[in-house]
């Protein structure tokens, strides 16, 4: 295998790693958002806690 394929091939899977620990917690703090952040607007409670008592 070319240098350069070798390089390309590294280059790739660490392009690829970052994107998933990216989306990994970009989905953390979703859910922190939604699920355990205390929101003012509603009474200091968290979105979802909001949601179940509204429905």
């Amino acid at each position: 295998m070319s240098r350069t394929r070798k390089e390309q091939c590294t280059r790739r899977q660490r392009f690829e790693r970052l994107q998933h620990t990216g989306r990994v917690m970009i989905g953390d703090w979703v859910r922190f958002y939604n699920c355990q952040r205390l929101h003012r607007a509603l009474s200091t409670r968290a979105p979802a806690e909001a949601c179940a008592l509204d429905a």
